[in-house]
C-alpha cells in the first residue's frame, strides 16, 4: 500500500491500523504527510473523540522524534492555518530553538489569530513573554545569539588552555 493510500484511509477512514503503521515509520516524508494528516483531522467539522486521540497519537510521535524540519516546513504558506497551528504547538513542546526563527516570521508576518498563535508558542518555546511585540522578541533574540557567540569563544578559550596544561604534562581535570 502506498504512503498516499495509508494516509488517505487515515484521514477519510480513521484507521487506527493505518495510523500505527504511520507513526512507527522512521521517514521524514512520512512525517510531512503526519503533520498534514493531522491538520486535515483537526479541520474535518465532524470531528470526535477518536479524532483527538488520533490526532494526539501524531503529535506525541511527531514531538518523540524531534521532528522539527517537517513541522518547520508545514509553517509555509501554502499550509492551511490549522496545520499550521499544530506545527507550532508541537515545535514549541519539542523545545528546539531553531524553531524560533519560523515562529518569529509568522509573528512578523502571519496573518489575524496566528501571529498571536506565534507569539504564545515563541512563549513557551523561551520560557520568556513578549505578547506580540516583535521588536521585544528579535531584541531578545539578539541578545541570546550574542551569548551564544561570546560562550562559544569561551569554550573555545578553555579548550586551548586544557589541550596548554596537557602539552606541559599538567594533569587537567574536568570541572563539570
Amino acid at each position: 500500500m502506498s504512503l498516499e493510500d495509508l494516509v488517505h484511509r487515515l484521514v477519510e477512514d480513521r484507521s487506527l491500523e493505518a495510523l500505527a503503521f504511520l507513526t512507527s515509520s522512521n521517514n521524514d516524508d512520512v512525517y510531512e504527510e503526519l503533520v498534514g494528516a493531522a491538520g486535515r483531522v483537526l479541520a474535518d467539522e465532524g470531528s470526535d473523540p477518536a479524532d483527538d486521540e488520533i490526532v494526539d497519537t501524531i503529535r506525541q510521535r511527531l514531538i518523540e522524534i524531534k521532528a522539527t524540519g517537517p513541522l518547520i516546513d508545514a509553517l509555509g504558506y501554502d499550509s492551511d492555518p490549522i496545520t499550521q497551528e499544530f506545527a507550532m504547538g508541537c515545535l514549541a513542546e519539542i523545545g528546539d530553538m531553531v524553531a524560533f526563527t519560523p515562529l518569529f516570521k509568522i509573528l512578523e508576518e502571519g496573518k489575524g489569530e496566528l501571529k498571536a498563535i506565534a507569539a504564545s508558542q515563541l512563549s513557551l518555546l523561551t520560557n520568556y513573554d513578549f505578547g506580540p511585540d516583535a521588536k521585544k522578541w528579535r531584541e531578545w533574540n539578539v541578545r541570546r545569539m550574542k551569548g551564544l557567540a561570546e560562550q562559544e569563544v569561551e569554550d573555545a578559550e578553555e579548550n586551548a588552555r586544557r589541550l596548554n596544561l596537557r602539552l606541559k604534562g599538567t594533569k587537567v581535570t574536568d570541572p563539570n
